[in-house]
């Protein structure tokens, strides 16, 4: 059996386990009233034996057990006043990169321009790294979507063959 097929057939078992698991958890909650709120009541009632079922066994780190039903906000959420935004790993179109010291700023704001008045929908990104100035466009969350809209950018604007796309962080409305 090829490595391909072993690893596809331990995603599958994995799968499956979730599925189970999460009917499972989907009882329990229909029967929230006799489970605490605590993480370790759910994981105690998850194993609960049944009349012809299977018996199921979590051996995880007690924090874990610490973090179900609590109340933290994870670290990739960020508030800017009333907006909640999460930050994630994600795909720009880097449409400008330069770096002549007489040139490159006013260059990277009018391209910056000629995008927001074409495709209000794309935001867009004016960032210096020194000696660079870039413009980047797009919050995507894959490559794919960032690639059709590359297409699109090539297809209808002329920004040279400098356009392409790079992996950076976003933040994207949940």
């Amino acid at each position: 059996m090829s490595e391909t097929a072993d690893t596809n057939r331990k995603i599958l078992l994995i799968c499956l386990v979730l599925l189970l698991v999460a009917g499972s958890a989907q009882k329990l909650y229909a029967q929230q009233d006799s489970i605490d709120q605590s993480g370790e009541g759910f994981i105690q009632a998850l194993q609960i034996p049944e009349k012809d079922k299977g018996v199921v066994r979590i051996y995880q780190d007690r924090r874990i057990v610490d973090l179900i039903g609590s109340k933290q906000i994870p670290g990739n959420i960020i508030k800017y006043g009333d907006k909640t935004l999460l930050s994630m790993n994600g795909w720009r179109i880097q449409i400008f990169s330069g770096n002549n010291q007489a040139t490159a700023k006013e260059e990277a704001f009018r391209k910056e321009a000629i995008i927001k008045a074409k495709l209000p929908e794309l935001n867009t990104y004016v960032m210096y790294n020194a000696p660079f100035w870039r413009v980047r466009v797009g919050d995507f969350f894959t490559y794919e979507e960032a690639y059709e809209v590359l297409l699109d950018l090539r297809d209808n604007y002329v920004f040279g063959r400098e356009m392409s796309i790079v992996r950076e962080k976003i933040q994207v409305e949940p």
